[in-house]
């Protein structure tokens, strides 16, 4: 699995199916028969990944629009990420 850093370019997964709910997005792996659902956050980094973006910039829009420290934001941001990747959600290209 590709490491994730904050140079680290995440793109949506073609197979993921997505629908916008009224506070967020629910997303079906039809390969893997799950879904998932996205809110507040989560969903503007859905938002944010709609075309290839690094890590590092995701951070600097969630900065800007959230009360969250740098640091903070990094750690999180890179964890939610790992999870979403090892579902098959989204896909990582090392930078």
């Amino acid at each position: 699995m590709t490491a994730i850093a904050l140079n680290t370019q995440i793109l949506r997964s073609s197979s993921i199916i997505t629908t916008d709910v009224e506070d967020g997005v629910i997303m079906l792996s039809v390969e893997a028969g799950k879904y998932y659902g996205a809110t507040e956050v989560a969903y503007r980094i859905w938002q944010l990944i709609e075309t290839p973006n690094t890590v590092m910039a995701i951070c600097d829009v969630l900065v800007s629009e959230y009360d969250v420290e740098r640091d903070q934001c990094e750690r999180q941001v890179i964890a939610f990420l790992r999870d979403m990747l090892a579902e098959g959600v989204i896909t990582a290209v090392e930078a």
